[in-house]
């Protein structure tokens, strides 16, 4: 199991209502002394570094406040994890809340030579009892893999889906800095920091269609890296739970 990971997400609402200053105090606070009152976000990290630091690992933590552009915050948190000497990217929005059997499954599934990205399934706010919609369209007939505790699904080519929870192995990283370094297109001069970077995540407009940050990126993403789908354990977006198992 891959026991050492970059974990990143947003948390700008906190970041809206409160202020940077004071919202970073209470992000730390939150994260010193997980609550059941804290930001779901919260409990999720604390079991990543629960279960990296049982194997003998740890895990590194960054927030982007003040991002009010998704696909830029994004891409932001993408830098970072390329640029940290951490195997691994774990990318979980601050209302994201993934049990331990999840978030222990994904990080054996990304614990691979090969580059592999996996995406932890969930329900969209507009579901309705009656109509669940999900964060990803998962194939009718499907090619599966397990590894350890984890069950996965292959995504097709050019497919992904929401980024909610998402995790990727350096080389997927590497990969898809390979990939996209030669296009002077994809570079951004990022304000917040002065370094340039690339904008993975921005929006793309093909043919009248405008694909969102989350799409737009796995529509980037070069064929050598696999992308799946992890059906194991529950997660809860926004407070709809979702059992994976039974997907």
């Amino acid at each position: 199991m891959m026991n050492q990971a970059f974990v990143t997400t947003a948390i700008y609402a906190l970041g809206k209502q409160l202020g940077v200053v004071e919202a970073e105090k209470e992000w730390q606070r939150q994260l010193q002394k997980p609550t059941l009152q804290s930001l779901a976000v919260v409990r999720t990290i604390a079991r990543f570094h629960a279960i990296c630091e049982k194997a003998g690992g740890g895990i590194g933590v960054t927030a982007d406040i003040g991002a009010a552009i998704v696909g830029q915050m994004r891409s932001r948190c993408f830098h970072r994890a390329v640029n940290s000497d951490l195997p691994a990217w774990i990318s979980v929005d601050d209302d994201i809340e993934a049990s331990t059997e999840t978030c222990a499954a994904l990080l054996e599934a990304i614990d691979d030579v090969q580059p592999r990205i996996v995406l932890v399934p969930y329900l969209l706010r507009t579901t309705a009892a009656s109509d669940p919609k999900l964060s990803v369209t998962l194939p009718l007939v499907r090619q599966t893999r397990d590894v350890g505790g984890a069950h996965l699904v292959t995504l097709p080519t050019g497919t992904g889906g929401g980024f909610g929870l998402v995790g990727m192995n350096r080389q997927a990283m590497h990969s898809m800095v390979l990939a996209h370094s030669g296009d002077q297109s994809l570079f951004w001069n990022d304000e917040d920091d002065g370094g340039e970077k690339l904008a993975l995540f921005h929006d793309l407009l093909e043919q009248g269609i405008w694909w969102g940050e989350d799409t737009s990126f796995f529509r980037r993403v070069p064929r050598e890296i696999s992308v799946e789908a992890l059906l194991t354990g529950n997660i809860n977006h926004a407070g709809l739970t979702l059992h994976l198992e039974r997907l």
